[in-house]
Order: structure tokens, then C-alpha cells, then sequence
């Protein structure tokens, strides 16, 4: 089992990079600077709350050893509770055309972990039994809009992901997340930069009066997005070390989520994509 967010933590994108900030007192120009980003646009996502993109969440995730797909899956979910408090108006104010509800297979999370949002989308449209334009009109977008996504010539919009959870029952945040890993692993293939800046380092966690770590210090910046390995800095110790606290206070882990990734040989529209196999992890996004 793999988890991105915690139930219970409502930290926005904004609230985790001010923080961030905050943890390693950096002003916002030499954070912009570092990560070769302009300043004007990573000022509007920290004190204006616009939108993180899958590059921009890359690049500050390498500078200060956070996990990329944290902001990512945080910004996902902001985008579906924005949708659920607006009611989700239909796309291009068109009226969706009737369809029978689909069963919430999906639901639940008993899916393949390496599974692209692309390949459970095409199993849902095949398992509700409707050509592609008619499951798009179904949910009250253009007759085109399924083949263009499907085709990898246009993204799966917040808008769609949602739809698509409220006839399938799968997770809206859950295929969001998906689809930005298989950015983030674009990106991670592509040729590195030249040699970058030095990273902030954490501020040394302290340990407590019996000479152990202080866990919840730790489990409290892992949940924020902070890598094993940059936590493991911080107490003057090792990734395993703090995997092991995560592990004893019942903490699931990020592990489903390294980069890169091999490549997926399933084919999207079978039937059977992306439902989980024997012995296979389940995702869930909190």
C-alpha cells in the first residue's frame, strides 16, 4: 500500500513551499534564481496560490529534497475540491447525454500502482460499454474530447478526472497523480543540466533527552513532502533509518513513486487495464 497524503493534513501547495521557505529562510528571489524559474511566476503560486505545473514542481522539488509528486497530488486535490464546491459546471455549457451508470470497480483503490492514467481511462471507457464519443457526450464534453485525450493529443483535465470519478467510482485524485508521474518521468529522462546550484540543507532535527531521533518531527516533514533521503541528512543518518520510524509508527511509504520508471507494456483499451493482479500494490491519494 502507497500513500501520497495524509488524510488528515489539508496543506495546500502554498502552505508546504511557505513552510518550505520558512525551514530553510529563503527569500523568494534566490529560490527562483536557483532553480532558473522566474520570480514573478513562482511569487504567484506562493503568495497568490496560482497553480504548481509539473516542471515547476520538479524543479523546486530537486532544489530542496521534496518529493515532487506530494506538491503534485496536493495541487490535484485542490483542483477536484474546487470542482466539488463549484457543482462542476459542464464543459462548453453543453448538456450531458444519458448514459448507464458504470460499476465502481475502480473504487476503492484495486488498481495496478504502474498503471498510466491514460490505460485505466480507456478500461473505463471500454467497461462502460459506449463508444468514445458517446462516453465524452455521457458526461457532457465534446463528441471529439475522448479520442483527443485518449490519443495523447490533449490533457486529462481536473474537469474530466472528476467526471469520470462520479460514473466509475475510481479515485479523481488518483488518476491526476498518474498523470503527472508520467511527466515527472519525462522529465527525468531528459538530460540533466548542467551542474546546479548546492542545495539548503534541513535544519538539523534534534534528539531528545534519551538520545533518540525525534519522530514526530520527522514524521511531520515526510508528510509535507521532504524525501527519506533529505530527512536522513538532517539527523545525521540514513534513508533506512528513517524508513524504519515511518514503518513502526505505521506510516506507508512513497515507494511506488521513484523515478524513473520502466515504461508500461500494457495497451490501453483492454478490458483488463490497469485492474490490479495478484500480489500488486494498491495506490490511494488520502
Amino acid at each position: 500500500m502507497r500513500v501520497l497524503l495524509d488524510p488528515d493534513d489539508d496543506l495546500t501547495v502554498t502552505d508546504v513551499l511557505r513552510d518550505v521557505l520558512a525551514t530553510h529562510d529563503l527569500p523568494l528571489a534566490r529560490l527562483a534564481t536557483a532553480i532558473g524559474r522566474n520570480v514573478s511566476h513562482l511569487h504567484q503560486i506562493v503568495k497568490v496560490s496560482a497553480p504548481i505545473s509539473v516542471p515547476y514542481a520538479h524543479a523546486v522539488a530537486r532544489y530542496c529534497g521534496l518529493d515532487p509528486l506530494v506538491l503534485l497530488a496536493r495541487q490535484a486535490r485542490s483542483d477536484i475540491d474546487d470542482l466539488r464546491r463549484q457543482g462542476t459546471p459542464e464543459a462548453g455549457a453543453r448538456v450531458a447525454h444519458p448514459a448507464p451508470a458504470l460499476i465502481p470497480r475502480y473504487a476503492g483503490g484495486e488498481l495496478d500502482d504502474e498503471a498510466t492514467a491514460l490505460e485505466l481511462l480507456a478500461a473505463i471507457v471500454t467497461d462502460s460499454g459506449l463508444a468514445r464519443k458517446r462516453f465524452g457526450l455521457s458526461l457532457g464534453f465534446h463528441a471529439s474530447m475522448m479520442y483527443k485525450v485518449l490519443g495523447g493529443h490533449r490533457n486529462l483535465t481536473p474537469t474530466l478526472a472528476h467526471k469520470v470519478s462520479q460514473r466509475s467510482g475510481i479515485d479523481p485524485v488518483d488518476l491526476l497523480v498518474r498523470r503527472d508521474r508520467r511527466w515527472l518521468d519525462e522529465i527525468a529522462t531528459r538530460q540533466e543540466p548542467p551542474t546546479p546550484p548546492p542545495r539548503p540543507s534541513l535544519p538539523p532535527i534534534p534528539r531528545l533527552s534519551d538520545g533518540q531521533l525525534d519522530h514526530d518531527t520527522i514524521i511531520r516533514r515526510y508528510t509535507y513532502g521532504f524525501t527519506s533521503h533529505a530527512l536522513g541528512h538532517a539527523t545525521g543518518t540514513d534513508a533506512e533509518t528513517i524508513l524504519r520510524i515511518l514503518h513502526a509508527r505505521d506510516i506507508t511509504t512513497r515507494g511506488a513513486f521513484s523515478h524513473p520508471r520502466e515504461p508500461s507494456t500494457q495497451q490501453p483499451g483492454s478490458r483488463a487495464a490497469g485492474l490490479r493482479t495478484a500480489n500488486q500494490p494498491t495506490l490511494t491519494n488520502g
